[in-house]
């Protein structure tokens, strides 16, 4: 479960505003080179009235449900299970009583000190 503080907007689309998002994931690691995960986070834009339950839930402002994967090597260590590779992800928010899909993906580095 993670948690934080941030920003976000779109130009004369989506109005900016300071948000509080809440996600929680789910994370399996199928075989040394592969790791699959799901991820929902609800989103508080406080202030921002045109954000305000924009969302299917009850509660928060905004919705994101997602599914990602992630390929390359794990290894596993006294910081615990970490991995790097490329990842790809499909993700649906809900912003301002509408939703939005979208595609990701990168190069994720697990690191631990």
């Amino acid at each position: 479960m993670f948690g934080g503080v941030g920003a976000s907007g779109v130009s004369a689309r989506v109005t900016g505003g300071f948000e509080v998002p809440v996600e929680i994931r789910a994370e399996l690691d199928a075989g040394e080179r592969a790791r699959l995960g799901l991820r929902a986070a609800t989103i508080w834009v406080p202030g921002v009235d045109d954000r305000r339950g924009g969302s299917l839930l009850p509660f928060g402002d905004e919705l994101v449900l997602g599914t990602f994967a992630r390929f390359g090597r794990t290894t596993h260590d006294s910081f615990g299970t970490m991995g790097r590779g490329h990842f790809i992800g499909l993700e649906r928010h809900e912003v301002m009583k509408t939703y939005w899909l979208g595609l990701t993906f990168g190069v994720e580095m697990d690191f631990g000190g």
